[in-house]
């Protein structure tokens, strides 16, 4: 029971401050996400143990049924042109 609440809490916690992120999405605590905002997890993805993504200006999008490896390093950006 306790679990569950636990549980239901860090899911609001993370959807307030994310892009989106599904019922059946799971964060482990050891991900760090520079910009929440641009985050987008859908049905049954998983971000595991010392993942770190640095989405400063493009979205990060994880589709269905994926997750990723531990250690993880994603960094994205807009790849504007420098004249």
């Amino acid at each position: 029971m306790i679990r569950r609440i636990i549980k239901r809490f860090l899911y609001f916690w993370q959807k307030r401050k994310c892009g989106f992120i599904s019922q059946t999405a799971w964060l482990k605590p050891t991900v760090k996400v520079y910009r929440p905002k641009n985050l987008y997890m859908y049905d049954n993805t998983s971000l595991t143990d010392d993942t770190i993504i640095m989405n400063t200006r493009a979205k990060f999008i994880m589709k269905e049924g994926s997750a990723s490896a531990i250690g993880l390093l994603v960094i994205t950006g807009n790849h504007m042109k420098v004249k």
